[in-house]
């Protein structure tokens, strides 16, 4: 499971790491987690330590979006790699997902927008 942070009461942050096997189950954990959460927090997902991501991993966060714009709550990508960018850009995803330097302003957005 990713180290899941309760940042505060309706927002976690979740720090994904860099293995390719590892990832699958991260993200799978983590969207099983928040269809348990109740309510659902907003979701900050450190993208930091990734490097590469497979098409399955791209539909495992696609999931975790539609759980959250369903449940009426944000999610954003914090720090992807210039690869990982490439990655979104390529796939048209850039448009798709909400994406912030890092996890301290993704935070400081969702703060304001709330």
């Amino acid at each position: 499971m990713p180290p899941i942070q309760h940042w505060s009461d309706d927002i976690w942050v979740a720090q994904l790491q860099a293995d390719q096997v590892s990832l699958t189950d991260e993200l799978d954990q983590l969207y099983q987690s928040l269809q348990q959460a109740e309510p659902m927090p907003h979701v900050v997902i450190d993208m930091t330590n990734v490097k590469h991501m497979a098409s399955s991993h791209l539909s495992q966060l696609l999931q975790i979006r539609k759980e959250a714009i369903t449940r009426d709550h944000k999610l954003r990508l914090a720090g992807p790699s210039d690869q990982l960018w490439a990655l979104f850009l390529t796939t048209g995803l850039d448009k798709v997902f909400t994406f912030t330097e890092d996890v301290s302003t993704a935070l400081a957005g969702l703060q304001i927008e709330q």
